[in-house]
């Protein structure tokens, strides 16, 4: 796995978020997105990964069984730079130092180191010794990260990788000469001239590719457009049985990933010199006719398939090109497959559909481009998260694009949430569910009690009233049933109208008396409960739609205060802090009341089915 890059770069355009030379590439993962806009250097800094023989590829794998090493070396860089941090006062520890990787350490403190010039400064005699300790521990932590079983470093020259460039679709150019053939045979021509039609007829199949590799000075090994796509693949079902295999292989992929397995066959047809493709029991039909957006993720999708099995590297530009949101989220998801977790993806991109996807996984870089000099002489290059409010203005896009829940969820107040995204949770993991995430697929929104009436949720309501639709559009709505008065009935009528099958009204009095007995006597009591004489807490369970559950505390547990005004019918503690008490003591399942798990399950279903919708 690749952690980090030495990148080695003579006159760069790129500089690090300091300000100086780009020296590293760092904290590289699975997947590597460039964001930035045009002319920011993304696609220029790509195709430079293509022809730098100079690069080292840096990684915590080369260290792994070193691990007592580096805990020293990191307890040796801390105290040097702490040292050094007196003279020096722009040289820093690490705000986490001691959770970073070795790679990260490396870059971080080298790229301070240089800047600083500490290597060629001269300091107080109680100083040196830090200096030259420190030189000495960033050297040791080098040779750990860049060399393999103590062999020598790997170049990124040597590293098997695939520069796959803007795509225009799987086309077939040779077919426009293939209908002149006749004609241009017929012509006259000396054995020059006809030679040299033939070599433009053979350069014409692959008219992007010989674009791409001369207008950039990138050796054709390293590029794949998709134009000798049926090439490769006949070769590779007229050569040897692992060969056949891998196209089986592939097929089957296919049919996995887009077909839900209905079976997916490559055809070449050679007396036309193209491919046909069979999906399920449909006819065959050729391959270019497919829509752009499969025909673009197949042709992505071949190549990283084909070095599954090495720890290559896989740069696309602009990914996006001809796909729907939807199948751009599904490459993201296709890269995650255990099959391509040695390769190195990266991806330049404008779509915030993409940077959106990065939330659903942490095994994802991101890496802003800024456009920093005149007439695109300088180019900085920031490590950042999907959460940057600054990658809104380099995607041109609004907050609603990137960093809106699919979902909400309106609740009465904070305590309902709390309960609600615990109970939630259990529900997920014990039943081997997708683990959709909060704040991501679906959001909390306290709508508190009465304030309720300030929101429309239909378009023909008052426009005195806050559009909820300028939130979210897919709304889920929980009420208590703790009151029956009239206004508080018409006013769940309306909301029961507005909502549909998307309005959930509690069995019980409120989110409270979900809780199970066991559970609360564990939140109540370090050890054994202690009942007041003549109860029975089975008899008498809170489930119901008319129990107060404060009430219910007074009356069956000798306990030091009181959790229930009777006069005024209001709890008398804290219901957040109460809230929190109690899911602190929920450890599985077993711990959920019934209705519990079927507000769970009205919830989950919600989302799943917003999901489904979006990814569809």
């Amino acid at each position: 796995m690749i952690d980090a890059l030495e990148l080695k770069m003579t006159n760069s355009p790129y500089i690090s978020e300091r300000g100086t030379q780009l020296s590293f590439l760092p904290e590289i993962n699975h997947i590597n997105i460039l964001v930035g806009e045009n002319n920011s250097g993304k696609s220029r800094f790509i195709r430079s990964l293509m022809n730098n023989r100079n690069a080292i590829v840096l990684s915590d794998s080369y260290c792994s069984n070193r691990s007592l090493d580096y805990e020293r070396l990191k307890v040796g860089i801390k105290t040097c730079v702490e040292k050094l941090g007196q003279k020096e006062t722009r040289l820093h520890v690490h705000k986490e130092h001691n959770k970073l990787s070795p790679c990260a350490m490396y870059t971080y403190y080298r790229d301070e180191y240089d800047e600083l010039g500490i290597a060629t400064k001269r300091y107080d005699y109680s100083l040196q010794q830090a200096q030259s300790d420190l030189a000495r521990a960033l050297q040791n932590l080098y040779n750990m990260i860049s060399r393999p079983s103590g062999g020598n470093p790997i170049p990124l020259a040597n590293v098997p990788k695939v520069y796959i460039p803007i795509l225009r679709g799987i086309e077939c150019f040779d077919l426009y000469f293939g209908k002149q053939n006749s004609a241009l045979d017929s012509i006259c021509m000396n054995t020059e001239q006809r030679n040299a039609l033939i070599s433009y007829k053979n350069n014409a199949r692959k008219i992007y590719l010989n674009k791409i590799s001369k207008a950039y000075n990138i050796d054709e090994k390293y590029i794949f457009t998709g134009e000798n796509l049926y090439t490769e693949i006949r070769n590779k079902l007229l050569s040897g049985l692992i060969d056949r295999s891998f196209v089986k292989e592939f097929e089957n992929f296919v049919s996995s990933c887009f077909y839900n397995g209905e079976g997916f066959t490559i055809i070449p047809i050679i007396e036309k010199g193209y491919l046909h493709v069979k999906i399920g029991t449909n006819e065959e039909r050729p391959l270019h006719d497919l829509g752009d957006g499969i025909k673009q993720i197949i042709c992505i999708m071949y190549k990283a398939f084909e070095l599954k099995n090495s720890e290559a590297i896989i740069c696309i530009e602009e990914p996006e090109i001809n796909l729907h949101p939807g199948f751009q989220r599904k490459l993201i998801e296709i890269m995650q497959r255990d099959e391509f977790s040695k390769l190195t993806f990266v991806l330049s991109t404008h779509s915030n559909h993409i940077v959106d996807s990065c939330f659903d996984y942490s095994n994802i870089a991101i890496y802003k481009f800024l456009n920093s000099g005149r007439n695109g002489s300088r180019f900085q290059v920031v490590n950042t998260s999907p959460r940057d409010i600054e990658l809104l203005n380099v995607l041109g896009v609004n907050n609603s694009s990137v960093f809106m829940s699919n979902t909400t969820i309106w609740v009465e107040g904070l305590s309902d949430k709390i309960y609600l995204s615990c109970y939630l949770k259990k529900y997920m993991e014990e039943n081997g569910l997708t683990q959709y995430k909060e704040g991501i697929d679906y959001s909390f929104i306290e709508y508190g009690g009465n304030n309720v009436t300030h929101w429309a949720f239909e378009e023909d309501d008052s426009a005195d009233l806050i559009c909820a639709s300028g939130i979210t559009n897919r709304a889920f709505m929980i009420v208590d049933n703790d009151n029956d008065s009239g206004s508080k009935v018409a006013r769940k009528k309306q909301l029961k109208h507005a909502f549909s099958e998307r309005f959930y009204e509690l069995p019980v009095r409120e989110i409270e008396n979900t809780i199970t007995v066991d559970v609360l006597e564990r939140t109540l009591f370090e050890g054994d409960p202690v009942y007041k004489s003549g109860t029975n807490r089975k008899r008498d369970h809170f489930a119901t739609k008319s129990a107060y559950i404060w009430q219910y505390i007074d009356d069956h547990y000798e306990l030091k205060k009181r959790y229930w005004n009777p006069h005024k019918k209001i709890p008398t503690i804290s219901k957040i802090e109460f809230a929190k008490r109690i899911c602190s003591n929920i450890s599985s399942m077993s711990d959920l009341s019934q209705s519990a798990i079927a507000i769970c399950e009205r919830l989950y279903s919600f989302i799943a089915d917003v999901s489904d919708q979006i990814n569809a």
